[in-house]
């Protein structure tokens, strides 16, 4: 492939261990077991019981208890890497073809064994509309995922129950959450920015997903994987996408980010980038057979700890997880004359038919990206850092990201003929470039066009109450009354009445007194003093009894009325 040495990527999909299948092939599982299952419909990586009536399950069931595994780490109800190399495990000790699809003939192989041992089984029982095993003497007791905590990784975005694409970040061998959500921050190009002195390019740097944020939820696990060993990663990251699968969320792409990388000195340690299959499938070779239905999201896995481009790895990843793009690329030891490729549409297809159906429209178009990315490399001085000048081949580019009819590579002969893509370079055939390329961008675009962005359930708009009106307080009443004698009740006064409670006072004075009544109130607009005239609210008034006689001030206010009253008796 041509690709700069010093930035080469990792990108193998390594299933398992040498030590997981220490057994050699002639060594057979268990004949002592329970799970005896009913399988009928063909499962693969990426299968889920929650779309083939948890059947998944039920194999993984068989599975551990003929390899004597611990049902509590392997029975999750997804079809992930382990249960794909355990199926491929068993097919070579039973002769079968050794794919990993769990058919009719690996069905078969399993009911053999079941009757061998004199295990029965049924399939009276339902689960939707697919018969599910039941055993007759169960001693193992089926796990059921615990629930995730899944907390919001960008504040105020994500709306759990909108119709989006859901991206859970899980870190791995991160010394804190706070050190995985610093790299998970960087990895993900949230800001629409290359990072790393701007020669790296997360997802949301890259157009369409850079204009289409809000289809994405984003979220992370605060609990760290921490695992020493790549077969404790890949049993703990089952576990995850097991609870993760369990939250409630569609469409879920749970994105493992491992900080530590496999180097020359630790070979196959640690799990490599990767996705855990094709999230989108043609039924044919059309874009008119996309739909909503064929999307099934799966897993990817990136190695924080790469040289430059890493976030454009994720980008890369997601391509498959999502999007349903194929690897266009190919790496030793697949680069040989004569090694068939990986077809998979849109973007790695077997026959010019094929690729004129698909992309016969577009031959000629550049994805308008490619201009911007390529100005930004300029600008930061990054350009010459990625393509050397010593790198000729690069010199091509600007042709080579023209759509048209480019053979060999998708995994199999540079030089071969036994395949065609769409683009000579795209981010599907290396992480260095950012660029979806026109014909992957629309298969981008066409599934996000699948989802709305908005809550399935429109939101309650809360209904404003009407603001009350502050509560008005009565007046008050206040009358002091003096008399030019210096006797009678000269400090009255004050009395607080409210309409509701009228007082009448009565004061003794002497006739001929010159009486002085002073009256004020609070919360008053005006009074009505005792000749029935309006007045303000407070004033004075003086009078010369000649009779006992009641004097009454009324004081009218928004809270109500209030009456003050004083009977003036005449001593003798």
């Amino acid at each position: 492939m041509k690709i700069l040495k010093a930035y080469t990527f990792v990108l193998s999909i390594v299933l398992f261990a040498p030590s997981v299948f220490a057994q050699g092939v002639t060594s057979y599982g268990t004949t002592s077991f329970n799970n005896c299952p009913t399988l009928s419909v063909t499962m693969q990586r990426g299968a889920r019981d929650v779309s083939y009536g948890g059947q998944v399950s039920e194999l993984q069931k068989f599975i551990s208890d003929y390899y004597d595994i611990d049902p509590k780490e392997f029975v999750t109800g997804f079809f992930g890497r382990t249960t794909q190399g355990y199926v491929i495990k068993f097919q070579k000790e039973r002769g079968l073809p050794a794919f990993g699809i769990a058919g009719s003939m690996t069905h078969s192989a399993i009911t053999k064994i079941c009757r061998a041992a004199g295990v029965t089984h049924s399939s009276t029982g339902t689960q939707g509309s697919i018969p599910y095993a039941t055993t007759t003497n169960p001693t193992k007791t089926p796990t059921t995922p615990q629930p995730i905590s899944l907390q919001d990784f960008v504040t105020g975005h994500n709306i759990s129950n909108a119709d989006r694409i859901n991206l859970v970040f899980v870190g791995i061998n991160f010394a804190s959450t706070s050190e995985f959500r610093a790299a998970a921050t960087e990895m993900l190009g949230w800001d629409g920015r290359p990072s790393r002195g701007g020669v790296a390019f997360g997802p949301f740097a890259i157009e369409p997903l850079r204009s289409n944020k809000e289809k994405f939820n984003v979220w992370y696990d605060p609990n760290i994987i921490t695992a020493g060993t790549r077969d404790g990663i890949v049993a703990q990251t089952e576990i995850k996408k097991a609870r993760i699968e369990n939250s409630g969320l569609s469409y879920v792409v749970p994105v493992f980010l491992n900080k530590l990388h496999m180097s020359t000195t630790t070979p196959y340690p640690f799990v490599t980038p990767h996705s855990d299959g094709y999230g989108m499938t043609l039924t044919d070779n059309s874009f008119s057979s996309l739909t909503k239905n064929n999307l099934h999201p799966v897993a990817v896995y990136v190695n924080f700890e790469e040289p430059l481009t890493s976030p454009s790895q994720l980008a890369h990843e997601l391509g498959h997880g999502i999007f349903g793009l194929a690897d266009e690329k190919t790496d030793s030891p697949y680069d040989v004359a004569g090694t068939a490729p990986r077809l998979h549409a849109p973007d790695c297809v077997a026959t010019i038919t094929d690729a004129q159906t698909l992309w016969g429209s577009l031959v000629g178009n550049t994805d308008p990206f490619y201009t911007e990315w390529k100005q930004t490399l300029h600008q930061n001085g990054q350009w010459d850092v990625l393509f050397p000048a010593d790198t000729s081949w690069w010199r091509t580019l600007d042709d080579g990201i023209k759509v048209g009819y480019y053979y060999g590579q998708c995994y199999g002969d540079t030089n071969g003929r036994a395949v065609i893509r769409p683009t000579d370079f795209s981010i599907m055939n290396t992480s260095q470039i950012a660029v979806f390329g026109s014909v992957n961008r629309r298969q981008v675009e066409t599934v996000l066009g699948f989802f709305s962005g908005s809550s399935s359930v429109p939101p309650t708009v809360p209904v404003p109450l009407p603001t009350p009106a502050p509560t008005a307080k009565a007046p008050t009443c206040g009358l002091t009354v003096k008399d030019s004698q210096g006797e009678g009740d000269a400090g009255y006064g004050l009395m607080g009445v409210t309409y509701a409670e009228s007082q009448n006072r009565t004061i003794e004075v002497y006739r001929g007194s010159l009486i002085t009544i002073l009256w004020k109130s609070t919360n008053a607009d005006y009074s009505i003093i005792p000749e029935g005239n309006k007045s303000t609210t407070n004033g004075t008034a003086t009078y010369t009894p000649s009779v006992t006689k009641a004097y009454e001030w009324t004081f009218y206010g928004r809270g109500g009325k209030s009456v003050c009253r004083v009977l003036i008796k005449l001593r003798n």
